[in-house]
C-alpha cells in the first residue's frame, strides 16, 4: 500500500510518456525547419501509382483484348517492362524494396511473419511493426505505455525527397506505420496499419440461428451467437475492440475490451436497426452500415479510451446474422500515428469523406471463411478503388512534386478470384462459375485501375513523369506444402513424444497464444515460420539451439538438394520447389543477421501451406506433406519463385529495353525517383532507370544512367 500516494504521480509519468511511446506523434511540429529546394518548383513533377499484384501476362492480355486504353497508351509510349520482385516477392518485402531501394538485409523487412527473437524464439510475430506491450501496477496503473515501430529501418524516397526540400505526397505507402514526422510531406500509412485490435482484420459474425461451429475461424474471425430465438426482435450482445494486455485468458492468450452492441430487427424481411456508442443506423438486408463510432474502455488509473469505426453489413434477418468488418483506428482522433502531419488523417475525412484506416484494406478474411459472399467482396473491392481514386486526385492538386500512391484491391482480386480463371483449380467447378455469367472480377477491378491511370496522366504538365508499378505478379495456388511436416518426416524436425500442434488460426498468433512448446528443440535442427522461410535451429542464436557454426552451411546445403528433389505424391510429374535460396549469401547489411537461412522458391501451381506461417498442424512422421488449396484464396505469389511472378514497369516517357543480364528490378524504383530531383542515391543497391534527359532537372547528378 505504500504505492498508494505516487499513483498519481505514475498516472501523470504515463500520460506524458503516452506522447513519445510511437514514432510519429511528434507531427505537430509539421513544418517546423522545413524549406524548400532552391529551383524545386522548376523540376518536372514525378508520380508514381503503385498497383500491388499487377500481372504483366495479365495485363497484356486484357489489352489486347481492347480493354483498359490508359495502359495501352502507356505501353505505347514507354513500353511495358518486367520488374524482377524481390525474394521472397510477397508485398511487404518487395514494397520495401521499391520505397527504399535496397535489399531486405538493408530494409529488415523478410516476411508477413517471422520468428521473434525477444521471448521464446520460435514463436511466430508480426514482420511489419513490433510491439513492446504496456506495463501495469497492480493490473490497473500503467507504468509503460506500448511501443510500436516500424521494422522497416531504411528511409524511403518519399522521406528522402521531402527531407531534400521538395514536397511530397504519399498515400498508403506500405510500412509507414507509425508514421514518423517528415517535414515536407503528407503522408497516409498503408499496409501494415493496424486495426484497433492490433491486427490485420479481426472481424465478428453475429448470428441467431444454429450451426455456428468453430467459434474462431481460422482467419481471425470470432462467432459470436445472438440468444433470443426465432421470434426475437431485439439482441444485446457486444462490439470487440483492443487485446486487453493486462492479463491471460485461459487460452494463453489476451482477452479483448468491448462495448454494447444492440441489433433490433423487423420480422421477416427487415431492416435491421444497430447501435453502438448511442449511435443508431437502419441498414437493410444485404446492405452496410455508414461507419459508427465505437468507444473502449481500459479500466485503468486513470481510464484509458480508445476510439474506433466499424461498419456493419446485414447479410440476413431470419436468422439474424450480421458482420462487424474490422474496426478501424478513427481518423478522425487516431489512436495511434497513422499521417503525417498528426492531423493529416482528419484532414483527409473532411475532404473525401470516411475512410479505412487499417492497412489490410480489403476483407479478404470474412471471404476465405465463407461469411462474405463474393459478390459482395468484388463490390467492396471496386469502392475502395473509387475511395482511393478521388482522394488521389485531390491531393495531387496540393503542390506535390513527388507523388506516391499504392492500390492493393489489384492484389486481392486476384488472390481471391483466380479460380475463375483456373478450370484446374480445386475450387473452381463448372456450377460456382457460371454464377458470374461470364464477368470477369479480375478485369472489373483493372479497369478501374485504367481509370485512374487516365485521369492521373490527364493531370501532368508537359514534362512531368508517370511510372506505374507493381511489386510482383501472380500464379495459379492449386496445391500447399507443409513445409515443417517435411521436416518432420525427414528428421530435422522433431515432436515431444505424444505431442503435436493442431490447426492454428490468426486469432492465436495476434492474442500471442501461440507456442512452440510440442517442438523437441534438443533435437530439432531446422524449423519453418512465415511464407517459405526455413531457419537453422543455430546454437547461441535460439534459446535451444543446437546447430554449430560451423555445421550451418553444411546443412544448408543438404536441405536445399533434399528440398528440389521433393515431389508431390499426388503429382509426381510437377516440380514442387523450383529454387532454394540460401539468403546468408544474398542478403547484405545490418539487418541480415535476422532472416532465415533459406527462402523456398515454390513452381507453378504450388505454395507453402498456410498452417506452416504459424507453425500449426504438425503431425506424426509420415503424416501427409501436400494438400489441396480449398479457399477462395487461389492465386498467389507468396514463397514463388520470383521468376514466375514479375512485377510490371511503364511510363509515360520511352524506357529503353532493359539489358538481358540485368532486369529491371523493384529496387531500381528509388534511385530512379531520387536522380529526378538530383538527390545522390550512389548508396542504394538499385539502379536508376534510364528515363529520356527531359525527365532530368539540368545539373542533377546523372550516376548510375548506364546499364
Amino acid at each position: 500500500m505504500r504505492a498508494l500516494p505516487y499513483l498519481p504521480l505514475l498516472a501523470l509519468c504515463f500520460v506524458l510518456d503516452l506522447a513519445v511511446a510511437t514514432e510519429g506523434v511528434s507531427m505537430a511540429a509539421g513544418e517546423r525547419g522545413w524549406r524548400a529546394a532552391e529551383g524545386s518548383a522548376a523540376i518536372p513533377r514525378i508520380v508514381v501509382l503503385g498497383f500491388d499484384g499487377v500481372d504483366p501476362r495479365v495485363l497484356r492480355e486484357y489489352v489486347e483484348r481492347g480493354e483498359l486504353a490508359a495502359m495501352r497508351a502507356l505501353i505505347e509510349a514507354g513500353g511495358l517492362h518486367l520488374l524482377e520482385s524481390e525474394i521472397p516477392p510477397e508485398s511487404p518485402v518487395a514494397w520495401a524494396s521499391i520505397l527504399t531501394g535496397v535489399n531486405p538485409g538493408r530494409h529488415g523487412i523478410f516476411d508477413f511473419v517471422v520468428r521473434d527473437p525477444a521471448t521464446t524464439g520460435y514463436r511466430p510475430v508480426n514482420g511489419m511493426v513490433d510491439l513492446v506491450p504496456p506495463r501495469f501496477l497492480f493490473g490497473a496503473v500503467p507504468t509503460r505505455p506500448p511501443r510500436v515501430t516500424s521494422r522497416l529501418v531504411h528511409e524511403t524516397f518519399v522521406e528522402r525527397v521531402a527531407k531534400e526540400g521538395h514536397r511530397a505526397l504519399g498515400l498508403r505507402p506500405p510500412l509507414a506505420f507509425p508514421v514518423r514526422s517528415t517535414p515536407g510531406a503528407r503522408l497516409l500509412s498503408g499496409l501494415g496499419t493496424p486495426d484497433l485490435a492490433g491486427t490485420n482484420g479481426a472481424y465478428g459474425i453475429y448470428s441467431s440461428g444454429l450451426g455456428l461451429g468453430r467459434e474462431y475461424t481460422i482467419f481471425n474471425g470470432h462467432r459470436i451467437h445472438l440468444e433470443g430465438g426465432p421470434t426475437a426482435t431485439a439482441f444485446d450482445t457486444y462490439l470487440e475492440g483492443p487485446y486487453d494486455r493486462r492479463r491471460r485468458d485461459a487460452d494463453g492468450g489476451y482477452p479483448r475490451l468491448s462495448t454494447p452492441l444492440r441489433f433490433e430487427r423487423q420480422l421477416p424481411d427487415g431492416p435491421v436497426t444497430i447501435e453502438v456508442g448511442g449511435e443508431r443506423a437502419v441498414v437493410a438486408a444485404g446492405a452496410t452500415s455508414p461507419y459508427m463510432t465505437a468507444t473502449f474502455r481500459l479500466p485503468t488509473l486513470p481510464p484509458w479510451t480508445f476510439r474506433g469505426r466499424v461498419r456493419f453489413r446485414v447479410q440476413n434477418v431470419e436468422p439474424l446474422e450480421v458482420l462487424a468488418e474490422p474496426v478501424q483506428i478513427d481518423p478522425s482522433a487516431p489512436a495511434l500515428p497513422i499521417s503525417a502531419p498528426g492531423d493529416y488523417s482528419k484532414d483527409l475525412e473532411q475532404r473525401y469523406g470516411p475512410y479505412p484506416t487499417m492497412g489490410w484494406l480489403e476483407l479478404t478474411f470474412p471471404l476465405n471463411d465463407g461469411v462474405l459472399p463474393d459478390e459482395a467482396f468484388l463490390k467492396h473491392l471496386l469502392e475502395l478503388m473509387e475511395r482511393d481514386h478521388a482522394m488521389l486526385l485531390g491531393e495531387m492538386g496540393r503542390g506535390a512534386r513527388c507523388v506516391f500512391h499504392a492500390f492493393t484491391p489489384t492484389d486481392r482480386a486476384a488472390h481471391c478470384f483466380w479460380w475463375l480463371r483456373d478450370p484446374g483449380h480445386p475450387v473452381h467447378d463448372t456450377a460456382n462459375a457460371a454464377r458470374w455469367k461470364g464477368r470477369d472480377p479480375v478485369l472489373e477491378v483493372y479497369r478501374r485501375m485504367d481509370q485512374v491511370v487516365a485521369d492521373v496522366r490527364a493531370r501532368l504538365a508537359p514534362g512531368e513523369v508517370l511510372l506505374v508499378v507493381s511489386d510482383h505478379g501472380f500464379q495459379s495456388f492449386r496445391y500447399e506444402m507443409n513445409v515443417n511436416q517435411w521436416l518432420i518426416n525427414e528428421g530435422y524436425l522433431v515432436l515431444k513424444a505424444g505431442e503435436e500442434s493442431g490447426t492454428r488460426d490468426l486469432t492465436q498468433f495476434f492474442g500471442e497464444a501461440i507456442s512452440a512448446d510440442s517442438v523437441d528443440w534438443g533435437r530439432t535442427r531446422a524449423y519453418a515460420l512465415g511464407l517459405g522461410q526455413i531457419y537453422v535451429n543455430r546454437r547461441g542464436r535460439e534459446p535451444q539451439g543446437i546447430v554449430a557454426a560451423g555445421e550451418v552451411a553444411p546443412l544448408i546445403a543438404e536441405l536445399r538438394t533434399k528440398l528440389m528433389a521433393a515431389r508431390d505424391p499426388r503429382h509426381p510429374e510437377a516440380q514442387v520447389i523450383r529454387e532454394v535460396y540460401d539468403l546468408t549469401r544474398l542478403y547484405h547489411g545490418p539487418k541480415a543477421a535476422d532472416a532465415s537461412e533459406l527462402q523456398l522458391g515454390f513452381g507453378p501451381d504450388y505454395r507453402v501451406s498456410w498452417q506452416t506461417a504459424l507453425m500449426g498442424e504438425l503431425r506424426p512422421a509420415g503424416s501427409a506433406v501436400f494438400a489441396d488449396n480449398l479457399f477462395p484464396w487461389s492465386g498467389d505469389h507468396c514463397s514463388t519463385d520470383r521468376s514466375l511472378v514479375p512485377g510490371i514497369l511503364l511510363a509515360n516517357v520511352r524506357i529503353p529495353p532493359a539489358p538481358a543480364e540485368r532486369p529491371y528490378s523493384v529496387r531500381d524504383v528509388a534511385p530512379t525517383v531520387l536522380r529526378h530531383f538530383g538527390i545522390d542515391a550512389s548508396h542504394l543497391d538499385g539502379t536508376p532507370i534510364p528515363l529520356p534527359p527531359r525527365a532530368t532537372p539540368a545539373g542533377a547528378r546523372r550516376e548510375g544512367d548506364g546499364r
